[in-house]
């Protein structure tokens, strides 16, 4: 596997116009040539200033130099320390802290919108009594999928839907909905004014 970074040098405004002439090569810690000269991808960052820049693959665990060069009668070189662990391995780090939060706070949204669901379910949806069960049923805002069914309970914890002292959960299912079905509902209460 490799990193790729974007590296400069800065030979002076005196060498502006010269990108075709610029190339780099990687030097390893032993002083032997890792990668030969190369002028792919080299440019001028901004014309006028004499700053060139190329993306550069790096090997993992790569460490020596980056050789400059103006290819040219006199040749002019400029060097650059490369250390994996510094320059590299840093990067590739920060990439996936970044990658792993993005994936927390993406389902901490997702369980978020879950539960803002149930609660506008819960408090403007449907819901339902059954006499025969003693149950009390809570839809979500479509009216058809069941979010929660409850038990009622009198004082004495025997079923009842008139003197009613305790509920307990019988059944309760995830609020799972596709999209197209959310899209419905927000449609419908959007006609409706409600949001």
């Amino acid at each position: 596997m490799s990193t790729t970074l974007i590296k400069t040098v800065n030979f002076g405004r005196n060498k502006t116009g010269l990108a075709s002439s610029i190339g780099y090569r990687l030097i390893d810690a032993t002083g032997l040539v890792a990668r030969a000269r190369s002028q792919l991808g080299v440019y001028e960052a901004y014309p006028g200033t004499g700053i060139y820049a190329a993306e550069i693959d790096f090997e993992d665990g790569f460490k020596g130099t980056i050789l400059w060069d103006i290819d040219a009668v006199n040749p002019v070189f400029a060097a650059e320390e490369f250390n994996d662990i510094v320059n590299g391995g840093a990067v590739k780090q920060q990439v996936t802290e970044v990658t792993t939060q993005v994936g927390i706070v993406s389902d901490q949204v997702t369980d978020l919108a879950d539960e803002i669901r149930f609660i506008r379910g819960m408090t403007a949806g449907r819901w339902t009594l059954d006499k025969k069960n003693s149950t009390m049923t809570y839809y979500d805002e479509s009216g058809k999928n069941v979010l929660v069914t409850y038990e009622m309970l009198d004082e004495d914890g025997k079923p009842s839907i008139e003197s009613v002292y305790d509920r307990r959960i019988v059944a309760a299912v995830p609020m799972i909905m596709s999209l197209s079905d959310q899209q419905m509902i927000i449609a419908e209460l959007q006609a409706s004014g409600s949001i």
